[in-house]
C-alpha cells in the first residue's frame, strides 16, 4: 500500500508539473497576444490621429480662406493637441501659437488661459523648459484671478511635470499638492 501511495504521489506531482508548465506557456502566449493587440491598437490610434490631423488641417485652410477666425480658433487648439500626441512637436508649436493669438483676439478668459497652457506644454515637450515656465506661471495666475478651476488643474499638472524635468522637485510637489 505504501509503494502504491508513493507511485500515486509521483503521478500527481508529474501531472501538477505538466499543468503548471502548460499554464505558464499559456500565460506567455496570452501576454504575447496582449502585446500584439496593444501594438495594433497603437497603430490604429496613430492612424486615426493622423487622419484627424489631415481633416483638421484641411478645415483650417478652408476656415482661413473664408476668414472664419472663430472656426480657426476651434481647429487650431485641436490640431496642436493631436500633433503633440503624434510627436510632431514643431507643427504642434506652430498651431499652438496660432491658437493662442486667436484666443487673445477672440477667446473667452478660459480659452486664453488654455491657449497659454497649450503653448507652454508644447515648449515643455520640445525641451524648452525655461521658455515654458513663465507661460505656466502666467496661466496659473490668470486662473487664480478669474476663478478658472479646470484649466488651473491642467496647468498645474503640466507645470509640475515641467519642474520635475528641470529637477526642481520641491516646487513640482507644490504644483501637485495644489
Amino acid at each position: 500500500s505504501n509503494p502504491q501511495r508513493v507511485g500515486q504521489r509521483k503521478h500527481l506531482d508529474r501531472q501538477t508539473d505538466d499543468a503548471t508548465a502548460e499554464a505558464s506557456g499559456l500565460d506567455r502566449k496570452l501576454r504575447a497576444a496582449l502585446d500584439d493587440l496593444r501594438v495594433l491598437e497603437n497603430d490604429f490610434n496613430r492612424a486615426a490621429l493622423e487622419q484627424e490631423v489631415r481633416v483638421l488641417e484641411s478645415s483650417y485652410e478652408t476656415l482661413c480662406a473664408a476668414r472664419d477666425q472663430a472656426g480657426a480658433l476651434r481647429v487650431t487648439g485641436r490640431l496642436s493637441e493631436r500633433l503633440r500626441m503624434l510627436g510632431d512637436l514643431e507643427r504642434a508649436q506652430t498651431y499652438a501659437e496660432r491658437h493662442h493669438v486667436l484666443c487673445l483676439a477672440l477667446g473667452s478668459d478660459e480659452e486664453r488661459a488654455r491657449g497659454l497652457v497649450r503653448v507652454a506644454a508644447v515648449r515643455q515637450f520640445l525641451g524648452h523648459h525655461e521658455a515654458a515656465e513663465p507661460l505656466f506661471r502666467e496661466a496659473v495666475r490668470m486662473c487664480d484671478r478669474l476663478g478658472i478651476v479646470g484649466v488651473k488643474d491642467f496647468a498645474l499638472q503640466h507645470f509640475g511635470k515641467c519642474l520635475v524635468e528641470m529637477n526642481r522637485l520641491d516646487e513640482a510637489a507644490e504644483c501637485f499638492k495644489e
